[in-house]
């Protein structure tokens, strides 16, 4: 029976002195302070994941541990030989009229045949 008494009292110790400790870790607004540190290194904690919309080789990283990026900038470039070749030909493609001038002589050449 002495040992439950005394474990019973520990508990509400404990118990005690962590409702204490929580009403110590509220701080209002008014109790807080700015404090100048010289010579300190901060490292951050919290870490974002990056993606892409599409996937790549890296071609370049712009930035470096410890550097400071703001939304929106670029922090890597992809490498975009493949892209580049491909929208190329596209151009290359889409400013050529050679079907358009094939089907104006096939068109002529069926008016001239139907006369």
């Amino acid at each position: 029976m002495t040992r439950l008494k005394w474990w019973l009292g520990c508990f509400c110790l404990a118990a005690v002195a962590m409702a204490v400790r929580a009403d110590d870790a509220t701080v209002d607004d008014e109790e807080c302070r700015l404090l100048d540190i010289p010579k300190c290194h901060i490292h951050v904690v919290d870490r974002a994941l990056l993606a892409a919309e599409r996937d790549g080789v890296l071609e370049e990283v712009s930035v470096k541990v410890g550097d400071v990026v703001t939304e929106g900038a670029a922090l890597v470039r992809l490498r975009d030989a493949i892209a580049q070749a491909h929208f190329k030909h596209a151009q290359e493609r889409a400013g050529s009229d050679v079907n358009v001038r094939y089907a104006t002589e096939v068109m002529e050449t069926a008016e001239e045949e139907f006369e």
